[in-house]
């Protein structure tokens, strides 16, 4: 059998492409298509064009100061969850900085505690758009384990965003009935 680290390895691929499929069939499809064999040494290649077939809109670039790569990314489900928490915390909700803020402590929580591989971690919002920015370390940057720890964030807000839904539909569903009686 092989050893436990290559089966850990090829578990979290098999993670990541099933997020890739619940996100988006047809792109996993081609990217399985595409691989339909996959060895050690094409494994760090694989796992980086599956998460960045994950987010929307990924852009790469070299950053001098520390002379590490700097990647920003962001996805839908990041955006609907920074919408719906604003919408659903009437209170606080208008100011944008106190959702940023959560968006910042929940990516710090699940990317930097994860792993050593980023440096410097930023978040920028424009409008209703949070665009993320990760410095990727030079010296312990883990693909693997750095594209599993944004699936876990994903997943994360994913569950958030379910259930700010469901507190925003009782809370309409309340006024209806006050409205009605």
């Amino acid at each position: 059998m092989y050893g436990i680290e290559y089966e850990d390895d090829i578990l979290l691929l098999l993670r990541m492409i099933k997020f890739l499929h619940m996100q988006s069939p047809d792109a996993a499809h081609i990217f399985c298509q595409s691989y339909p064999v996959v060895d050690m040494e094409e494994l760090l290649m694989v796992i980086d064009e599956v998460m960045w077939d994950i987010f929307d809109d990924v852009n790469f670039f070299f950053d001098e100061e520390y002379e590490a790569t700097v990647v920003q990314c962001s996805h839908p489900i990041i955006d609907r969850l920074y919408e719906q928490g604003r919408a659903s915390d009437p209170k606080h909700g208008s100011r944008q900085s106190v959702w940023s803020k959560k968006l910042h402590d929940i990516t710090e929580y699940f990317v930097l505690g994860a792993t050593n591989s980023v440096n410097k971690f930023s978040q920028h919002i424009a409008g209703d758009h949070v665009v993320l920015e990760f410095c990727l370390s030079p010296d312990y940057y883990e693909p693997l384990y750095f594209a599993n720890s944004l699936v876990d964030l994903l997943r994360y807000c994913q569950c958030s965003v379910r259930r700010i839904e469901a507190k925003l539909a009782e809370r309409e569903t309340e006024n209806i009935r006050k409205e009605a009686a």
